[in-house]
């Protein structure tokens, strides 16, 4: 049997939570060790969650990555939409229903 092995850690913080109880900000600090102190420090997430759609399905975020190793550059920017009023098939409408 193999041993478990510490590989990293995460840090995540929610803020601006609406009435309904929906995120629409989260920071995830991403750790090299379980200490979570400024020399572990490895990347900071940075998410804003602007739409949500009827079924409460987040459609739109933008994600920001820092990688704190390499000088507080910008990693990778991303805006993400998912959009699950296309398709017909059960499938899709079942998938919409749940936000997948």
């Amino acid at each position: 049997m193999a041993a478990w092995t510490f590989s990293g850690m995460q840090d995540v913080t929610n803020d601006s939570i609406d009435i309904y109880d929906m995120t629409g900000h989260s920071i995830v600090k991403s750790y090299s060790s379980a200490t979570m102190s400024s020399s572990s420090f490895l990347s900071l997430q940075d998410i804003n969650y602007t739409h949500y759609d009827r079924f409460v399905c987040r459609t739109r975020e933008h994600k920001r990555h820092i990688q704190m190793k390499r000088r507080t550059v910008l990693k990778d920017y991303k805006e993400i939409v998912n959009d699950f009023n296309t398709g017909t098939a059960p499938i899709t409408r079942w998938a919409r229903k749940l936000g997948n």
